[in-house]
């Protein structure tokens, strides 16, 4: 069962308790005849549901539709928006609100005004979470505007490569074939995980240097907070320069440093073009402040697939950097 299906289950049980709740607490307050009319009004809109939902051609539309407007629950609370973990928030009180009030109505304590306000309150609240927030949210989720943003960066970045080759190559267009690969490799992190946060992957590139010997150069990253480029020693990455010589991905998900504040890290190393003379010609890091950010269960296999057009385009950066001894100063 993927994760879709289970935000359909769960808003889908969700519903029909609020609706069964409301069954059993409307007939002391407003009188039977008006709650069967109510009751008749529901079972005639679920009848023309069903109706639609089982006809040709409407049920994978009316499924699409319906996962819009179910929310997540219980998975990813820490990823997901504020405005979405309140909206599960509100529904999950209102719903013990209404129990609450249910149960008060077939005891022998009296239904007072505080009863009142709080039976409305819940029911409410259990319209608006379910019914109006979804229905007033913009159309495009944040992963649909990823992916359009996503389109529109890779192919900027092809076009920087053709510039290169076509009319004159430049440290910016390098530069900026690097950022937008870095860009679009933590975006496509961050929509595989449901990972709406935006702040705890980081994806830097490190290279071996010409310029400074043996050590090691972070010469771009994701996070523009952090200082690039940057001179690693080499007896400080051990494990980094080991994966650049041999070729091999490390993933580590419960990564432990008390100097560092991510506690995941994953490295891939970056293939040589044809031109140059090293196996590989620099190594993709990707760091997490989530512990097992990328545990997933094919291991990142399909990942890595995922990831190759956009490693690709650094390859080739790479590729120009050295073949025409583009490199920016090295403090």
């Amino acid at each position: 069962m993927n994760t879709e299906q289970k935000y359909l289950i769960t808003g889908t049980i969700g519903t029909w308790a609020s609706v069964v709740a409301l069954l059993v607490a409307i007939p002391p307050l407003i009188g039977i005849k008006i709650s069967i009319g109510l009751f008749v009004i529901v079972a005639s809109a679920m009848a023309i549901l069903l109706v639609v939902f089982f006809s040709k051609g409407s049920r994978t539309k009316l499924y699409r539709r319906s996962t819009i407007l179910v929310r997540r629950t219980w998975e990813d609370i820490s990823g997901s928006s504020k405005r979405a973990f309140i909206t599960d928030l509100v529904r999950l009180c209102s719903l013990i609100a209404l129990g609450g009030i249910t149960y008060r109505v077939y005891t022998t304590r009296p239904f007072g005004l505080i009863d009142e306000v709080v039976f409305f309150g819940s029911v409410l609240g259990l319209y608006g979470s379910f019914v109006i927030y979804p229905l007033a949210k913009k159309s495009r989720s944040k992963w649909d505007v990823e992916y359009r943003l996503r389109k529109l960066a890779l192919t900027a970045a092809l076009d920087a490569a053709t510039a290169s080759v076509q009319d004159s190559l430049t440290n910016a267009r390098i530069r900026n074939i690097e950022e937008t690969a870095l860009f679009l490799i933590k975006s496509y992190l961050e929509f595989t995980v449901s990972d709406s946060s935006g702040n705890n992957f980081t994806v830097n590139l490190l290279v071996k240097h010409p310029n400074v010997g043996d050590n090691l150069v972070c010469i771009q990253r994701s996070s523009r907070s952090r200082e690039t480029p940057h001179v690693y020693p080499e007896k400080e990455m051990i494990r980094p320069k080991k994966s650049l010589e041999t070729g091999e991905v490390y993933y580590d998900g419960n990564y432990s440093n008390p100097a560092k504040e991510y506690k995941m890290i994953w490295h891939i190393p970056i293939p040589s073009p044809h031109f140059t003379k090293a196996k590989f010609i620099g190594l993709l890091c990707v760091d997490s402040r989530k512990q097992s950010h990328l545990d997933l269960n094919d291991d990142r296999k399909a990942l890595l697939i995922n990831l190759s057009p956009y490693v690709s385009l650094l390859a080739y950066a790479l590729s120009l950097r050295h073949r025409f001894n583009k490199w920016e100063p090295v403090k």
